[in-house]
């Protein structure tokens, strides 16, 4: 099972940007799309990071690796970029299911 994540920054571009750390201590069955570690694997951790909305690397994978590195996780692990707050994370339990999200609504249209 991963741990509640852990919140901590990054330095960047002389910014402290957030980022969640989720460990885990034996490794867990992964399915997702992330730039990092995505697929289907067994992962060791998760780090879901704050870019700015103008993100411009075309090395995503390689972004996450090096912060991973820099975190000192090693190992199989999930990594995923987004343009939110994820100091703003929110969690939720309920009959033994836990979730964490991080959404942002900044332009909010109709689906259809």
């Amino acid at each position: 099972m991963l741990c509640a994540p852990i919140l901590t920054t990054r330095s960047e571009t002389g910014w402290d940007i957030p980022l969640l750390v989720w460990r885990s201590e034996a490794p867990l069955l992964a399915v997702g799309s992330a730039p990092l570690g995505g697929g289907i694997g067994l992962r060791r951790w998760v780090v879901n990071a704050t870019v700015p909305m103008s993100y411009g690397r075309d090395d995503p994978a390689a972004h996450l690796a090096e912060m991973a590195r820099d975190l000192g996780l090693d190992g199989p692990g999930v990594g995923l970029l987004t343009g939110v707050d994820v100091a703003e994370v929110v969690h939720r339990a309920d009959s033994g299911v836990r979730a964490w999200a991080t959404v942002g609504l900044g332009t909010p249209v109709w689906a259809a």
